[in-house]
């Protein structure tokens, strides 16, 4: 018998979403325990960061313009210039992302006839955010205000992209549900449905970070 495995289509959906100031990822602690039969040793206290949640998306990519500034006002001023333009609304965001979803079809082939032997759907994302430059010497009330932005956005950004990752196994179903012939219509079909129910791009661009309540010294 001849086998023969060929690779299908590849249909691209992409949409993007700009941002706003959101919730701030948690910071957990550990503490240590002191020894069984010691004395116990002083308590300290370490901050470990919360994972990134862009970083457990695999596929996704983060880019990163840059912007300069020393008050909150100046950074502000700098993402209004900086900021690019959303692929999908041409309006200018602070932060946007698309995404793609692609689907390689394998078929195996016995004489004239053709059977499905598997598909595998792949995510890819890409994530624009803006990037302070030397931010370490700032005064420490922007450096939090800011990094609280930048965390911010990335956790809305990771909840626009977890959706249609975790929809990757209905595109695999509907394929191999399939024909060989009607493999890639039935791909492009499941994709289309996982583009229908992602939200749409807003039509204003997000607002870079508020002023803080006390204004910095200026530097």
């Amino acid at each position: 018998m001849q086998f023969s495995t060929t690779r299908g289509a590849r249909l691209l959906a992409r949409s993007c979403m700009a941002v706003a100031i959101g919730s701030v990822p948690a910071v957990a602690f550990a503490q240590a325990a002191p020894p069984t039969g010691a004395a116990p040793a002083p308590q300290t206290t370490v901050a470990v960061p919360a994972p990134n949640p862009l970083a457990q998306i695999p596929g996704v990519t983060v880019r990163h313009y840059d912007v300069t500034g020393n008050t909150i006002e100046t950074i502000r001023a700098s993402i209004a210039a900086q900021r690019p333009k959303d692929p999908v609304t041409g309006n200018p965001a602070a932060s946007s992302s698309n995404w793609s979803i692609g689907v390689n079809v394998r078929k195996a082939t016995t004489g004239k006839e053709c059977k499905l032997a598997g598909a595998t759907a792949t995510f890819k994302g890409e994530v624009v955010l803006p990037r302070l430059v030397g931010i370490e010497t700032l005064p420490a009330p922007v450096q939090t205000q800011w990094r609280n932005y930048v965390a911010s956005i990335e956790q809305q950004q990771a909840e626009r992209l977890r959706q249609p990752y975790q929809r990757l196994g209905e595109v695999e179903r509907a394929v191999m549900a399939s024909s060989c012939d009607g493999a890639g219509e039935a791909a492009n079909k499941a994709i289309a449905e996982i583009t229908k129910a992602a939200p749409v791009p807003p039509a204003a661009a997000a607002p870079p970070p508020a002023p803080a309540s006390a204004k910095p010294t200026q530097r």
